[in-house]
């Protein structure tokens, strides 16, 4: 049966597993039964898809017929991905399907990441991330730091509440990071400068401003005063954006006057009795003196709830080059069939994804080939429509057609 290969990877990439990366050597090579991380373009998820086939298809002639790929790190230690293919395999770009050479720096490529912060606990993070945290961006992920020198319950809460979602570490007395997330990142971008207008317009939930009063609020009672104000010293004397953000908060019902010269927006007793209606149940033990009387001890302790799904996202190529000599060692050529046509390669955690071989033979040896199709097309009659003519019918012929190896007669 006549069979063609339309590209090969290099022994040491690693194809995505449900277990990891594992090289496609190995899997070829010991015929590992596993399944394979797989995008489906029809319904746009990604999902594991079984290995139904495994070829070795010949060593390359010249370090050029290897080509080494790296991008941007989606959920990756190293912040890269990597892998080695032959010029003409297809990997799937934002644009398409392209062949490795004809990829350029800065295309993007498909790629995957596990959205784990969604739900209720997207909206705590809003709360803090527009408050007194502080994100710090690597490559395209990024980390959340909490520190709270007087009152270090409060920071031991917010960890307790999100380590379902994030990981973190102490990395001085007071100071506590987060592991690298691209979620991180995503809603970073949104905020920008802890921005809370983006909150107020699109995210807004009374968990979150819960989080955003415990951080950056406080309860004015002296002198029979009973009175929340929200601080909000980096936007001293912007006047735009405090009055964006006081509009914003009149539309969520809660009336409010600006001292532009610090940054405050400041609430009326009436609306500071509904503040603390609002949010007392969020409010734990170590955060009471935030609430007025009346309003205390009403904590109801809640989890933080999210799903992990898997979603698409893009890898941007940092370099391309041709493979470098210790690559060399390893000329043969490997590919995989695998069900719904597509799999992932990259590394351990994460990879892009590339094309299977479209066609080929049983046992996998490819046969180079070249088809030769001459189709003789004649005028039948004229279409018409009334007077009109519309179109024309045509026969068409298949006067040749021919399959060979190249360079010999059919």
């Amino acid at each position: 049966k006549i069979g063609v290969m339309f590209g090969c990877l290099q022994g040491e990439t690693k194809v995505l597993t449900e277990k990891g990366g594992i090289s496609i050597a190995e899997i070829v090579k010991k015929k590992i039964k596993i399944n394979v991380w797989s995008y489906n373009e029809k319904s746009n998820k990604f999902e594991l898809q079984p290995i139904i086939d495994y070829h070795i298809n010949g060593k390359i002639n010249k370090q050029q017929d290897f080509i080494h790929i790296k991008g941007n790190g989606i959920c990756t230690k190293n912040g890269i991905i990597g892998f080695t293919v032959t010029p003409n395999h297809q990997v799937l770009t934002k644009q398409g399907w392209k062949n490795a050479k004809d990829l350029r720096k800065d295309d993007l490529l498909v790629t995957k990441y596990f959205n784990k912060i969604n739900g209720t606990a997207e909206e705590f993070l809003w709360g803090t991330l527009i408050a007194d945290s502080h994100i710090t961006k690597r490559t395209n992920n990024s980390a959340i730091m909490f520190q709270d020198k007087s009152n270090e319950d409060y920071v031991a809460w917010k960890i307790a509440k999100l380590e379902k979602m994030l990981k973190f570490k102490k990395i001085n007395l007071y100071q506590y990071k987060s592991e690298y997330s691209l979620d991180l990142t995503l809603i970073k971008e949104k905020i920008k400068n802890r921005h809370p207008i983006e909150f107020l317009k699109n995210h807004f939930s009374k968990l979150g401003f819960a989080v955003w009063i415990m951080d950056d609020g406080t309860l004015d009672t002296k002198k029979s005063h009973l009175r929340y104000s929200i601080s909000i010293k980096r936007l001293a004397n912007n006047k735009f954006a405090l009055l964006r953000i006081s509009c914003l908060l009149n539309k969520l019902g809660y009336p409010n006057r600006v001292r532009f010269s610090n940054g405050s927006i400041i609430f009326n007793k009436k609306i500071s009795l509904k503040i603390a209606k609002d949010i007392c149940k969020f409010i734990p033990f170590c955060m009471q003196y935030k609430l007025p009387k009346g309003f205390k001890n009403k904590y109801v302790d809640f989890e933080l709830n999210n799903e992990i799904r898997i979603k698409k996202y893009f890898s941007k190529i940092t370099s391309i080059t041709i493979a470098h000599k210790r690559l060399m060692r390893n000329k043969t050529k490997y590919d995989l069939t695998v069900k719904n046509n597509n799999y992932l390669v990259g590394n351990s955690s994460n990879g892009v994804v590339i094309h299977n071989s479209p066609l080929v033979t049983p046992g996998g040896k490819a046969l180079k080939f070249y088809a030769s199709v001459r189709i003789d097309l004649r005028r039948v009659t004229s279409l018409k429509q009334g007077d009109t003519i519309i179109g024309t019918r045509v026969r068409a012929y298949v006067v040749k057609n021919k399959v060979a190896p190249p360079f010999r007669t059919a």
